[in-house]
């Protein structure tokens, strides 16, 4: 264990300050990741089929637009108009 201690001083301090804004960074990704989105399984409201959606979640909860749509990535020619959104979720996704 002390020989660990030992390596990390003779480290240079701008990569101990890099490592840790690298750290800082991916956990404030994290963060926003689970806050800002949902992705729940919808069924379509044009299609009829049932699709993953990510949403991005609004400033008062509530979803807001969507972000990705499984239907939409396996039809590249379909517009989303956003009905799903309004649409009850069938099961949370994690």
């Amino acid at each position: 264990m002390n020989t660990f201690l030992s390596s990390l001083s003779s480290l240079p301090s701008w990569v101990m300050l890099a490592a840790g804004f690298v750290v800082y960074a991916a956990a404030l990704w994290v963060i926003i990741r689970l806050l800002l989105r949902d992705s729940v399984l919808v069924t379509c409201p044009r299609g009829g089929r049932l699709a993953r959606v990510v949403f991005r979640r609004g400033p008062d909860g509530r979803r807001d637009r969507v972000d990705r749509c499984s239907v939409l990535e396996a039809e590249p020619g379909k517009r989303c108009d956003e009905d799903c959104i309004h649409q009850p979720a069938l099961r949370p996704l994690a």
